[in-house]
């Protein structure tokens, strides 16, 4: 019994690596900077949460850093909570790895590499290594410029909370309004 899980497992773990290679091999074929810089199975994973390539290439960096944060974006603009500073591109080690002061600064960051390398995969399909590398060396300088998180001064909660209780809390006045 267990010799046949085993074996069921190691069939799982062949197919799958099959997979990931054939993956990759469309991915050098079809997105070779994109993939480059994010690695067949994320980039896989972006391109088909979109829909396509050239859907792909004509979103703007800010929609592709929060892509895949649906969800946390409409809660944010219904409730005002704080808005979501990644969605599938958390998952690339650059972004998920780093501490979480940073991670926003590196999110977008990488939004905008993916913006350049996709436009570059659809419309020129040349193959440039210096996105990654620039992407790189972008990350080590937001780590540099920011080794300890920012700390918010009392003032700056205090204006926090009060924008916060003022979406909800309504004068005696402004409730009159509405029911009128």
């Amino acid at each position: 019994m267990i010799n046949s899980f085993a074996k069921s497992i190691q069939s799982l773990q062949i197919t799958r690596n099959k997979t990931e290679d054939y993956i990759d091999q469309k991915m050098e074929k079809s997105a070779p900077n994109l993939r480059d810089l994010l690695g067949s199975s994320l980039a896989a994973k972006l391109i088909a949460h979109i829909g396509g390539l050239k859907s792909f290439a004509m979103y703007s960096a800010a929609t592709l850093q929060i892509m895949g944060a649906e969800k946390a974006l409409f809660r944010h603009l219904k409730t005002g909570e704080r808005p979501p500073k990644h969605g599938l591109i958390f998952q690339h080690p650059q972004v998920r790895t780093n501490p979480w002061w940073v991670r926003g600064k590196i999110a977008r960051t990488l939004a905008l590499k993916i913006s350049l390398a996709v436009r570059k995969d659809v419309f020129s399909n040349n193959f440039d290594p210096n996105i990654s590398e620039s992407f790189l060396n972008r990350v080590e300088e937001i780590k540099k410029e920011n080794p300890f998180p920012k700390k918010t001064t009392k003032r700056r909660r205090e204006e926090r909370d009060f924008e916060k209780n003022k979406r909800f809390n309504f004068s005696k006045k402004e409730k009159k309004k509405k029911r009128k």
